[in-house]
């Protein structure tokens, strides 16, 4: 099992100049993370939990 099949929920904190702090969040969720191009995009896909 990998860490994050553990997960359970999921946050988007933006730390950029000017950047409001937590802009998404969402609990009792899958997640499933994808990288392309190379490794340098990271895709998170949010999906309902699975059973």
């Amino acid at each position: 099992m990998s860490e994050y099949e553990k997960v359970t929920r999921f946050e988007v904190i933006d730390h950029t100049t000017g950047g409001r702090g937590r802009v998404y969040s969402r609990h009792d969720v899958s997640i499933e993370l994808s990288y392309q191009d190379d490794g340098r995009t990271l895709k998170v896909f949010v999906d309902d939990p699975k059973s």
